[in-house]
């Protein structure tokens, strides 16, 4: 993946500012995550918000693993 569609900033609440698009060709996203415990396990979700337009959405999978991949990288 390039390095340019996922520059990113970090605040204090665990968002994230990613420069790419949403589904209505937006250039910047913001990225949250939260942490919940389900049945004793710990599960992390990922939602994407569009800064232009406040559309809401989760990524899929494999977007998740690209964009882990990336920011831990």
């Amino acid at each position: 993946m390039d390095d340019d569609l996922f520059e990113q900033t970090e605040d204090e609440s665990g968002r994230l500012r990613l420069h790419t698009m949403c589904p209505a060709g937006h250039p910047t996203i913001q990225a949250r995550t939260s942490v919940e415990w389900q049945n004793g396990l710990r599960a992390q979700s990922l939602t994407f918000e569009c800064l232009w337009c406040g559309d809401t959405w989760t990524p899929s999978a494999a977007q998740c693993a690209m964009i882990l991949d990336d920011v831990e990288g």
